[in-house]
């Protein structure tokens, strides 16, 4: 039957004005900011936001049609924020593993593109009509107007948020290669991100780059960039819609904190958890740029979540288990780190805190199948990986499971720059680290620690606190000494932070946490907005939607080399996504693909595929050549006829002493 009405609310407290006041605030927000561009930025928002909103969509459906293959009618019960975070994260993982078999397959084109959406969608139809329960077959209308008239609430902390999403929607509709200057940086958008699907889009099919190590890392989110450029027919025609897919990540990242902290804390816990996340500076900057951080915060983060859930219910708890595993699975997918963090960090942490709470409600099959299901959806990238160069991790772990084609310099130069620094070895140099990185920056919100901790002092008894704190201090743990103490680095435990916010009790308690997540908005408003002037300050909204890189490239001419038939050579620079022509005329490589012998022009030109019957330019960039000699080892020198030049110059190979 269908559930008892609800009276309705006077229109100014109700979850219809607070949809309508969060609206307004985010298109003031928005426009202001976009000035006089606010209707590129509209135009960008709605063709390419429609893009991502569409793979989504399509995963979304597929999804939850396997979530009601596993959970039967008890689906209906996971709150409907999680079920669809959920949902969405299987089937954008779905899709990102499909990409990743028809790639090395050699045949993703457009048309296999567009089908596996349209088989998701069909399959997820389908499961939704068999699937339906009393709760969906209700009038969908009706539902609507139910729940539009209800009283909002905490409901209202939401408008607090919406400046930050207003700025990172504006940043999506820039082109990469812009924001943000600092951490996150532009450059490995440029360098790999973006990059190592256009090399793959372009050659229909994924295989080794030998000129770009990143190349070999594991891909989920690239898969799904690579997806979006071939579904818009290129490229940079697909960019934003790969940013509006990171952006798209960070905000279901949010839906299933939001959703799991209403399932134990109810509608309190519901609002400030999710509105204390999306607070977080962290997720703004990162939202608008094609890092894989969304992909990692949104499988990490339900990795969790699933987890909390095997510790709580009673009912599917292997299949809970396997569904934990799987999203742990998919984030390692993302990043290596996260294997550490995430994969192994949280079964460890589950098992402890049975341990130590004696609860024998999961046998040891519950792990096994754990990690069985978090290993089969993350071994196509190690298979991959072994079957190229015999090493699963490569580049990691290249003195315990073989260097490949890279030389014993190589691998130094690679251990060096991804480790801690000489004078951040010791333990008080790693915690001072800590402290400046993560508990003072004003990127992590300034306010989410300090909640976290008090909502985990509240919530002592609480075994899901135990897990939370555990899993915190692993990731700790790894983060102090096996990553080289980058304050991004440490994202995982924004999730974490507002799940331990959930756990409070009481009303006092409430509002301590939904004050809590006003004050982390307007520190992250402040924060952001900060960040953001700079460059509307210097005019960068006149590119937004631009497609064509020739028109940011200050040099008339390499211009002339990019729409002519000569090759291009970047040497010192490694950002190639912005030189708009076919890769078989443009030649770069990493500063770590770099051999460490001869002088640093001929090393970084050596073994390059050129063609015998084109002529050959060399862009060079003298300041990275001198930064990149400081900064790695064994990089060759820099000519001294190099060195006579302040800012990159072109020369033909030819004209080479």
């Amino acid at each position: 039957m269908p559930p008892a009405q609800a009276q309705p609310s006077p229109w100014w407290i109700s979850r219809g004005a607070a949809l309508v006041v969060a609206s307004g605030v985010f298109l003031i927000c928005l426009f202001i900011n976009a000035g006089l561009a606010w209707v590129a930025v509209a135009a960008v928002v709605l063709m390419e936001g429609a893009v991502a909103l569409l793979i989504m969509l399509a995963g979304g459906l597929l999804g939850c049609a396997i979530l009601r293959w596993m959970f039967g009618e008890k689906t209906a019960e996971i709150p409907l924020l999680l079920r669809w975070s959920t949902g969405i994260a299987l089937g954008l993982g779905t899709f990102s593993l499909a990409v990743l078999g028809i790639g090395l397959a050699g045949e993703f084109n457009r048309p296999h593109a567009i089908a596996l959406l349209a088989v998701a969608s069909a399959a997820g139809g389908i499961g939704l009509v068999h699937g339906k329960t009393n709760a969906i077959e209700q009038s969908i209308d009706q539902r609507i107007k139910v729940w539009l008239n209800q009283p909002a609430g905490w409901g209202w902390l939401w408008v607090a948020v919406m400046p930050a999403l207003a700025i990172a929607v504006l940043g999506a509709t820039l082109p990469p290669g812009i924001l943000w200057g600092d951490e996150p940086h532009w450059y490995d958008v440029m360098e790999y991100h973006l990059q190592v699907p256009r090399e793959w889009y372009e050659a229909g099919r994924m295989m080794p780059l030998h000129h770009n190590v990143f190349s070999y890392f594991p891909f989920n989110v690239e898969m799904l960039y690579w997806l979006a450029m071939t579904l818009r027919g290129g490229p940079w025609a697909g960019m934003y819609a790969a940013q509006f897919l990171h952006l798209g990540m960070m905000i279901i990242t949010v839906m299933g904190v939001a959703g799991a902290a209403g399932e134990w804390g109810g509608s309190a816990a519901k609002n400030s958890a999710g509105a204390l996340v999306a607070a977080t500076p962290w997720l703004t900057l990162l939202a608008p740029v094609a890092y894989n951080e969304g992909g990692l915060l949104l499988y990490g983060g339900l990795a969790v979540i699933w987890g909390l859930r095997q510790l709580r219910t009673g009912n599917f708890r292997l299949r809970t288990m396997a569904l934990a595993g799987v999203m742990a699975g998919l984030a390692s997918g993302v990043k290596l780190t996260a294997v550490p963090m995430v994969f192994v960090a949280l079964g460890v942490a589950m098992l402890l805190v049975e341990i130590i709470g004696r609860w024998k409600r999961t046998s040891i099959v519950g792990y096994l199948i754990y990690f069985l299901a978090g290993g089969v959806v993350f071994s196509p990238w190690l298979i991959r990986n072994l079957a190229w160069t015999g090493n699963p991790v490569f580049p990691e772990a290249m003195q315990l499971l073989g260097r490949s084609h890279f030389t014993p310099e190589q691998v130094e130069r690679w251990n060096h720059a991804h480790a801690a620094t000489a004078n951040q070895l010791t333990i008080g140099a790693k915690l001072s680290a800590g402290w400046n990185q993560i508990i003072i920056d004003r990127r992590y919100g300034g306010v989410l620690w300090l909640a976290a901790a008090v909502a985990a002092v509240v919530g002592w008894r609480n075994r899901s606190t135990w897990l939370l704190l555990i899993l915190g201090g692993g990731i700790a743990f790894v983060w102090l000494f096996f990553t080289h103490l980058q304050s991004r680095f440490f994202v995982l435990g924004i999730p974490i932070a507002g799940l331990l916010a959930a756990m409070t009790r009481g009303k006092w308690a409430h509002r301590l946490m939904g004050g809590a997540a006003v004050v982390a908005a307007i520190i992250g408003w402040i924060t952001l907005q900060t960040k953001l002037d700079p460059y509307l300050q210097r005019g960068v909204l006149v590119a937004v939607g631009l497609e064509d890189y020739r028109l940011m490239i200050p040099s008339q001419q390499v211009v002339d080399i990019l729409d002519g038939k000569d090759d291009l050579a970047l040497v010192g620079d490694a950002a190639a996504f912005r030189y708009p022509i076919p890769m078989t005329r443009l030649h770069y490589r990493t500063v770590f693909d770099v051999p460490p012998d001869g002088d640093a022009v001929h090393a970084w030109l050596k073994g390059q595929p050129t063609h015998p019957s084109r002529p050959l330019w060399l862009l060079i960039d003298p300041p990275e050549l001198e930064r990149f000699t400081r900064t790695y080892q064994h990089i060759p020198p820099v000519p001294e006829w190099v060195r006579q030049h302040g800012e990159p110059f072109v020369v033909n190979v030819k004209a080479l002493p």
